[in-house]
């Protein structure tokens, strides 16, 4: 007896225009890049604000007196004075105009200056020094032992 029922109502909605033979039209496709709707795009690298300067980094930081030793990588700035370098004896730094310069004037008055930029590696007595960096006035040095 069921399916009595079930033939007139499914007739019924045919007659009355709810069901048709034509399947219904396709949605518009949204694949094509004129039609496709914006999407937001990630900001590009360049848009992303900069530091207004490089930072320099060094492996003992600005501690001058792991230096003396001879075995350090330091941020130096003009005036410092590094330590017994090596028996070197102290040593004054001065970064200017992109170079560091390194003197040192021993008891009986002679005296020792090493000078460079970026890069330069040089050597007093049994003590290496190597410029890692300059900016400005502040440089990244590393000493180590010959």
């Amino acid at each position: 007896m069921k399916s009595r029922v079930v033939i007139p109502v499914a007739l019924a909605l045919l007659a009355a225009g709810c069901g048709t033979a034509e399947p219904p039209a396709a949605a518009p496709a949204t694949t094509d890049p004129v039609t496709a709707p914006p999407t937001s795009e990630p900001p590009s690298p360049s848009s992303s604000p900069l530091p207004s300067k490089p930072v320099l980094a060094a492996a003992d930081g600005t501690r001058l007196k792991v230096c003396a030793d001879g075995t350090c990588e330091v941020i130096v700035k003009n005036g410092d004075k590094l330590p017994n370098a090596s028996g070197v004896g102290p040593v004054d730094v001065q970064v200017k105009g992109g170079e560091v310069t390194l003197s040192k004037t021993s008891g009986d008055g002679f005296s020792s200056t090493l000078s460079g930029p970026q890069g330069t590696v040089q050597q007093l007595n049994k003590q290496v020094f190597m410029i890692i960096a300059v900016e400005g006035n502040r440089a990244v040095l590393r000493m180590m032992k010959a």
